[in-house]
């Protein structure tokens, strides 16, 4: 949820002065501030998918593959990629964005079903925040761009919570679905772990997908 800050003119030679809400009328002046940004980033390649129908986890969340603990334009330490979903993040009204960009291939006009996921303590998939279902694919793809666009907001919290989820899937050069708004009870007083999983329809070695690059962020 945003807050209102307020930005006072620095004295010369010091930092500016910002009034948090405890210090100033929430809708005091100032430009709204949120915690937010990306909380899990891939940068590596995980292992192309192909020659099966189970569903399997895109992700590679390795220490080869995903960022690590780093400095970024100083010396202060950002904190390293995790999937974990801890008690709070869920927070009514936060709004949150995965994306996965790589590469498909095909034979034919394979399904496939891309759906971001919350996992529970065990690793069971408890609940489907975007689901494309078991799409067709576009004809004849080879080494093509792929990207799986989801968002979702939390819309009411507790035990009985639920969540707003939707997505679009683009392969090649066109839209090849799209998640319309969908809400999914959730309960949102657990910890969890995202991941994002794929199933193609028909097995085949020409049927492959490859994640080149993901990030799951808050946005607001």
């Amino acid at each position: 949820m945003a807050v209102l800050v307020r930005y006072l003119k620095a004295l010369a030679g010091l930092p500016p002065t910002v009034l948090l809400p405890s210090q100033t009328p929430v809708n005091g002046e100032g430009p709204a501030l949120f915690a937010n940004g990306a909380f899990y980033v891939q940068y590596g390649a995980s292992s192309a998918l192909a020659a099966s129908t189970t569903e399997t986890s895109i992700l590679s969340n390795t220490s080869s593959t995903t960022v690590g603990f780093y400095t970024q334009g100083s010396a202060a330490a950002y904190p390293a990629s995790t999937l974990g979903i801890q008690q709070g993040l869920l927070s009514l009204g936060t709004n949150f964005m995965a994306t996965v960009t790589g590469i498909i291939s095909n034979t034919s006009t394979p399904t496939l079903r891309l759906r971001w996921v919350l996992r529970n303590s065990a690793g069971t998939v408890v609940y489907s925040l975007v689901d494309t279902g078991a799409v067709t694919t576009t004809s004849t793809l080879s080494s093509s761009f792929l990207q799986f666009q989801a968002q979702w907001c939390v819309t009411a919290t507790g035990t009985s919570g639920s969540v707003l989820g939707w997505g679009t899937v683009l392969q090649k050069a066109a839209v090849n679905n799209t998640v319309a708004p969908t809400s999914v009870a959730v309960d949102t007083t657990q910890v969890y772990t995202l991941d994002c999983l794929a199933t193609w329809g028909t097995s085949s070695a020409s049927n492959t997908l490859t994640a080149q690059n993901v990030f799951a962020e808050v946005t607001g």
